[in-house]
């Protein structure tokens, strides 16, 4: 059930993981942004269709900085921008449709493949200056060009902070896209506030990017890639 949150703008990145047509395995992340609420409704709220999509579009230039460091297994298909009101649902227009704009094209990574499981990512961690859960967000990079080493299965640390510029470059990439609809529009972690802690729902602009040593493999992708198990007879 959806919960009170910030409004905001949700930014839906979705690809798939493989060349085989179609793709045996996806991916898909997102990020927020907002600008400054004061009294009312904050016009880059009100957006229209036409507006979310030229956003989703300028977002997609935006994701080639994360594509120089993805495998070319990993293919951005499409980015979509929805309006999120403070009921934690996407808005909806006079006519009943939602508020949001869609932008296909296909982005693929940059890198070779080097043979990573599909489930492989990295970590992009996001903090404001909001101390806690309500001021931290996280995202995850598919198939990131980088591996671990045999002596103790981390990422070296000169491709870590080459990484972790990446990031930086597209985060600032982001946030210049978010201007374009709204002035300070921005890179934003929305939450829907705790009750334990009497936070109120908050939409804390990013100030940080972190990037670890450490890859994931995430489970929970693997929604069509087929084991392929076979069985040997046991004399």
């Amino acid at each position: 059930m959806p919960r009170p949150t910030a409004p905001h703008l949700r930014v839906s990145f979705r690809g798939t993981l493989g060349r085989n047509v179609p793709a045996p395995e996806i991916f898909s992340f997102g990020l927020a942004l907002a600008g400054g609420v004061g009294a009312g409704e904050p016009a880059w709220l009100t957006t229209n269709q036409a507006g979310l999509k030229a956003l989703a579009q300028r977002l997609q230039n935006s994701f080639d900085v994360l594509a120089s460091a993805m495998s070319n297994a990993a293919s951005l298909q499409s980015i979509m921008v929805s309006a999120v009101g403070v009921d934690g649902l996407v808005r909806r227009t006079a006519d009943g449709a939602y508020q949001q704009g869609e932008f296909i094209g296909a982005r693929p990574g940059g890198v070779l493949h080097n043979g990573q499981a599909f489930q492989t990512a990295l970590a992009i961690s996001l903090r404001s200056r909001v101390a806690g859960p309500t001021g931290r967000g996280r995202f995850y990079l598919p198939l990131p060009a980088a591996l671990s080493e045999a002596e103790n299965g981390l990422i070296s640390v000169v491709r870590r902070f080459e990484l972790q510029n990446v990031a930086l470059s597209f985060a600032r990439d982001v946030n210049t896209a978010g201007a374009t609809i709204g002035e300070g529009v921005r890179l934003v972690v929305a939450s829907s506030g705790s009750v334990v802690r009497n936070l109120p729902p908050a939409a804390n602009a990013v100030v940080e990017i972190g990037v670890g040593r450490a890859l994931d493999t995430i489970r929970t992708r693997r929604n069509a890639l087929g084991e392929g198990t076979t069985f040997a007879t046991l004399a």
